[in-house]
């Protein structure tokens, strides 16, 4: 979690500076309910799933979804 904070808020080295997405940059044409949430790219094994790559935004989306703090 004090690793997608940094990411989210740029305190983070210059080397991380655009591992994730937003979905807002992803989808420019059309606006969605989860826009400022991270893309969580998809995968093909559960081995990968488990990676700090993938796994990180899908803690970071879900911790924020439940407290409301996309809205």
């Amino acid at each position: 979690m004090l690793f997608m904070h940094d990411y989210t808020y740029d305190k983070l080295p210059r080397s991380f500076q655009n591992t994730y997405n937003i979905n807002s940059k992803v989808h420019v044409a059309y606006g969605t309910r989860q826009s400022q949430m991270l893309v969580i790219p998809r995968t093909k094994s559960r081995f990968v799933d488990k990676l700090p790559l993938f796994k990180y935004p899908k803690i970071w989306n879900k911790s924020y979804n439940q407290l409301n703090l996309y809205t």
